[in-house]
């Protein structure tokens, strides 16, 4: 009968991991992290001077028997130098940034112009509640809201709804619209930045003091 491992990884992508499988902990250093994707699927490899690490992340739920669904199936193999190997599967999530959690106020656009006194509503903002994966805001016209996803430096926007107050005298300037284009981001402290899908900035917010 084959003997079930428990495993449990703990990632940090800029530094290190930690793996404790069958009651020992393993470390891993993240300097020299091999990174391969492929669609639906991403492999995290790691070494030691005796050993070797590899995470493989399917995007794809699992379920590990029990009511938690986790949204990832993975699958960690570790290997020693004389070339044995022990491989486990179960299910995880990335934990998001919660450094983003805060209220950020519209800075600038690419190819745009304004001043605060643009937009008759108070400048565009953003409140980010990363525990719930939530934002509320405000686009400068109407009141704003939906949800995001945060992966490392991953950051989405969807589910928009927002109140239909008709702003004559404002800027021909969607906030929405834009924030749909997110697909990445750097946070520079004070300001965040977010990217589209080729790395080109869409819009920087600076934190409210």
């Amino acid at each position: 009968m084959e003997r079930t491992l428990d495993w449990i990884l703990d990632i940090d992508f800029d530094n290190v991991a930690y793996l404790q499988l069958d009651g020992k902990q393993h470390k891993f250093s993240i300097d020299n992290l091999y990174i391969k994707e492929e669609e639906n699927k991403v492999q995290y490899m790691a070494f030691t001077s005796d050993s070797g690490l590899m995470l493989e992340i399917l995007n794809m739920a699992c379920e590990p028997g029990t009511t938690n669904i986790k949204r990832y199936s993975s699958t960690i193999q570790v290997m020693d130098k004389q070339g044995k190997s022990i491989e486990v599967t179960g299910c995880g999530n990335y934990i998001p940034n919660y450094g983003l959690n805060d209220i950020y106020v519209l800075d600038s656009v690419p190819g745009f112009e304004f001043v605060p006194g643009s937009f008759t509503q108070g400048m565009p903002y953003l409140e980010l509640h990363v525990r719930e994966m939530k934002f509320m805001g405000h686009d400068g016209c109407n009141n704003i809201s939906g949800t995001f996803i945060n992966e490392l430096d991953r950051l989405e926007f969807g589910n928009f709804i927002t109140t239909k107050m008709f702003c004559s005298t404002n800027p021909q300037f969607d906030f929405l619209t834009e924030l749909a284009k997110v697909r990445s981001f750097e946070h520079r402290k004070p300001r965040l930045i977010f990217l589209d899908e080729y790395g080109q900035v869409v819009l920087t917010l600076k934190k409210v003091d």
